[in-house]
């Protein structure tokens, strides 16, 4: 099975390899327009020139702090209300029509309201950050505990455990593969609304070094920002498995639960 994995993650990086040889021919050789998609090794050639310059990584810098803080104030909440709403009905039958109305409202409708209550600054964008976080994690934490076999609850019960202790020993540890699932969620659309926000109103920050690149026509700026997005994304990706290996190891990151 490792072997097969490892094939296809090889042919995964051929393809990608392929992709971007092509890309470079095409614009090299005039089949695709340099302006509109410059060279890849232009691309790279700049993403080396911002790194040197130090603009590439204090943006980056500041986006991943602005994530970072976005997701903590979103996510612990969504987090705890999600594995309570999950694991006692009757609080799951109070908020759910709660958060059905409110969770498909676009997250970036809220910002000009939340810059009248908060004004322009930091805190509006990280309040944004944590609504966009919020709902995917509450209702995969929701989903974790409602998942659990009820014969561990029942065994509790008759043992007269505490409901910190069946909090602490199986609701929490039961759910965590939802929990990560929806950790990475979480992450990646806490991502997209901090570069969203970036590019309508940040001071720094890579939607805001995405934005600068398309008004001076540097578009080798704004691909150099999207690869590294996308490399981000990988890493998220890579950060969420090695918590799920480390934290639960019992439950395949493939999707099935290991005995």
């Amino acid at each position: 099975m490792k072997g097969l994995i490892n094939k296809e993650r090889w042919i995964t990086v051929v393809l990608v390899a392929i992709f971007f040889l092509a890309w470079e021919w095409s614009a090299g050789n005039g089949f695709i327009s340099k302006f509109i998609f410059p060279q890849p090794s232009r691309v790279f050639a700049s993403m080396i020139e911002l790194t040197a310059s130090g603009e590439l990584t204090e943006n980056l810098f500041a986006t991943l702090t602005r994530l970072f803080f976005g997701f903590l104030l979103g996510g612990i909440p969504g987090l705890l209300i999600g594995l309570f709403m999950g694991w006692r009905p009757r609080i799951r039958r109070m908020l759910t029509p709660v958060i059905s109305a409110l969770h498909p409202i676009p997250k970036i409708a809220l910002f000009p309201i939340l810059l009248v209550l908060f004004g322009i600054g930091e805190t509006s964008m990280s309040i944004l950050i944590a609504l966009a976080v919020f709902f995917p994690t509450l209702v995969n934490a929701m989903e974790g505990a409602r998942q659990i076999n009820t014969v561990y609850l029942e065994v509790a019960s008759n043992v007269n455990a505490s409901r910190w202790l069946v909090f602490r020993r199986i609701i929490f540890p039961s759910s965590l593969p939802f929990v990560f699932a929806g950790a990475q969620i979480a992450l990646n659309i806490g991502l997209i609304v901090t570069i969203s926000v970036e590019m309508l109103q940040g001071r720094n920050g890579l939607g805001r070094m995405m934005w600068f690149g398309w008004q001076m026509m540097r578009l080798e700026q704004v691909y150099s920002v999207i690869f590294i997005i996308g490399i981000m994304g990988l890493a998220i990706n890579a950060l969420i498995n090695a918590c799920m290996r480390w934290f639960a190891p019992w439950y395949d990151i493939r999707g099935q639960a290991e005995y």
